[in-house]
């Protein structure tokens, strides 16, 4: 049956599940992308249910507090290794497939630059390293990664990334905040 909605409060009362976005929110008061969608408003609108599921990422802990008070289930995506990792796979994944779809051009022996090596940018390496890429790897533990790097792959610190992406082909930015 289709129930229509018009506010949270009724949104959160048929509801099974809440699916939240990644990070939930930013400034801690509202759901990311929304300024009409409050954290309270949701909190007030749930009442005591064992059965409410709620999906998110990055979930502050006064919220999750707020509702496993409400005896609401709390799963959230940024805590489990596991999704945060096959993530990653399916990101780096994507990246190529994208690259096929649009008919890109190759990056068969080109020079790529990846800014982060976080979960994604460790899932790039070998992909590239099979297409006998060049790969500068750009990140704020580049001393720690240039002891183990393959010979093919370069670390250098985000402060040396403006000079040196100008030399390659491609530029993969996979750090979730500005570094250039």
């Amino acid at each position: 049956d289709c129930v229509k909605i018009s506010t949270v409060y009724d949104a959160v009362k048929f509801a099974d599940a809440l699916i939240l976005p990644i990070p939930m929110t930013r400034d801690q008061k509202s759901l990311s992308y929304s300024n009409e969608l409050w954290l309270d408003d949701i909190v007030e609108s749930i009442d005591k249910n064992e059965n409410l599921i709620v999906f998110g990422g990055m979930i502050p802990s006064f919220f999750e507090e707020k509702l496993k008070d409400l005896s609401v289930k709390v799963f959230d995506y940024a805590k489990d290794e596991y999704y945060l990792q096959a993530t990653a796979e399916l990101t780096a994944k994507a990246f190529f497939d994208f690259i096929k779809d649009k008919r890109l051009p190759s990056l068969n022996n080109s020079k790529v630059a990846i800014c982060g090596f976080g979960r994604i940018g460790k899932n790039l390496i070998e992909p590239l390293v099979r297409l006998n890429a060049q790969i500068q790897v750009f990140s704020s533990k580049s001393e720690e990664y240039n002891k183990n790097a393959l010979p093919s792959v370069v670390f250098y610190d985000y402060k040396d990334a403006a000079l040196a992406i100008g030399e390659c082909d491609a530029v993969i930015n996979t750090a979730p905040s500005h570094v250039l």
